[in-house]
């Protein structure tokens, strides 16, 4: 990498990050258009690699089903912000709702994570529900105009980014949120990095040779390790010794090692669509990176696993 590039991409790098400090920090709608923007902008990438949307299109009906995923993804962000709201003043009446007798038999915590869950899972229900009928409607309306092969690549697209981007808002929505976010993270961009420094010194086998001949097998276990380690130093040292919070570090530690082998999944995941359509980059949103979908690929596939077992284990 030439040192001009290697300045960008640092720049880059320290500027996304400062914006997910900031998010991640005040939380709330900061969350939430932090989340929109990544799903709205990475499903307009999507489908600009599978040809479905063309910005120089001599017809533009030619979009209309990339234009129909990206409106949705508009409404179902919008109805998240507005029941943003209403999450927090019930979580808060929930608080206040029992009585501290019950503390020895209801974790009220956990139920406020449950009821936010099932929330969340009857509206993406919903919003599953409306995105396939939509595409259907199109598909049957305008027919000859698409193929089922750009119907299905529609709805995954309108699927993917939104629902799995979500997951972001809800986790910082949980108690303590505010560290949880980062275990998406640690799971994801710190795995990046270190398995590309293990694998550039160390990686002899190839993981996946036809699909990313750079990467290798040392190289996966050396970023699984990396996230773990960090976690345990974030769990340990940051939140319980600086902060003064809970102990949290083995359960980071396995949330980040299940975390850090879905991240390199969802890497996976958008290289082969990239191979699939002959692209190098999903855009150039981001100097030095790419686009949105280029440097967000393993987050979108770590949230939900981070918001699961966020769930399960604490």
């Amino acid at each position: 990498m030439k040192n001009k590039d290697f300045v960008t991409r640092v720049i880059s790098s320290v500027i996304l990050v400062a914006i997910l400090l900031l998010a991640g920090l005040v939380g709330g709608f900061a969350i939430l258009i932090f989340c929109v923007v990544v799903a709205f902008v990475g499903m307009k990438e999507l489908y600009m690699a599978v040809g479905l949307y063309d910005k120089n299109a001599k017809d533009k009906k030619d979009n209309m089903l990339a234009i129909a995923g990206m409106v949705m993804c508009i409404i179902y962000f919008l109805m998240s912000g507005t029941f943003a709201p209403l999450i927090s003043a019930r979580s808060f009446a929930m608080k206040n709702a029992f009585p501290d007798s019950l503390s020895g038999y209801i974790e009220i915590t956990d139920m406020i994570g449950l009821v936010n869950t099932l929330s969340y899972l009857s509206a993406s229900a919903l919003y599953v529900f409306a995105v396939i009928t939509v595409m259907a409607l199109i598909y049957v309306f305008t027919f000859k105009r698409f193929d089922f092969k750009q119907v299905s690549y529609a709805i995954v697209g309108a699927l993917y980014t939104p629902l799995f981007v979500t997951s972001i808002f809800l986790i910082r929505c949980l108690n303590g949120g505010k560290y949880l976010f980062w275990l998406i993270f640690i799971s994801s961009w710190i795995c990046d990095t270190c398995a590309y420094l293990v694998g550039c010194n160390f990686g002899k086998h190839k993981m996946a040779p036809v699909l990313s001949p750079k990467k290798s097998v040392e190289g996966a276990i050396g970023g699984v390790v990396g996230s773990v380690i960090v976690a345990f130093i974030f769990g340990y040292f940051v939140q319980h010794k600086l902060f003064s919070g809970n102990n949290y570090a083995t359960e980071y530690m396995i949330i980040c090692l299940v975390g850090a082998c879905f991240s390199q999944v969802g890497d996976l995941f958008a290289s082969a669509i990239k191979r699939n359509n002959d692209i190098k980059d999903y855009g150039n949103l981001i100097p030095g990176h790419g686009g949105i979908l280029d440097r967000f690929d393993s987050v979108i596939f770590v949230a939900p696993i981070v918001y699961v077992l966020s769930l399960i284990i604490l």
